[in-house]
């Protein structure tokens, strides 16, 4: 949820900074397209895959195989080693649909509907 809501508020931010760079003036329907657009990006991109954490349990993960000798040992965090891969792969995945999303939706307001509604 909080994705959501953040996405939406940097996209309508980065809308009227935008605005303001080109020395132009906002409008609430490009705004509100703006913000919509970002909400729907941060809802395919979801929460992230939380790097901090997974770098974490990789370099812990690491340390213990250097001096593992049991099978099992070896085996389970050789697992939350490819675990957390795994979940960096989906994060990434993720990250690159929420941006593909968001300039897809951009794009065809631009060229299908804003030349409609002006």
């Amino acid at each position: 949820m909080a994705s959501i809501a953040l996405n939406g508020a940097i996209s309508g931010a980065e809308y009227l900074a935008t605005q303001v760079v080109k020395g132009e003036e906002a409008n609430w329907t490009d705004l509100g397209i703006s913000v919509g657009i970002g909400m729907v990006s941060g809802a395919v991109g979801g929460k992230g895959a939380n790097g901090k954490h997974l770098k974490g349990v990789i370099d812990t993960s690491k340390s213990v195989l250097k001096t593992a000798v049991s099978p099992k040992k070896i085996a389970t965090y050789s697992g939350k080693i490819l675990d957390c891969v795994r979940t960096a792969i989906k994060g990434a995945e993720r990250y690159l649909l929420a941006e593909v999303t968001g300039m897809g939706l951009s794009k065809i307001y631009e060229k299908h509907i804003r030349t409609e509604i002006e």
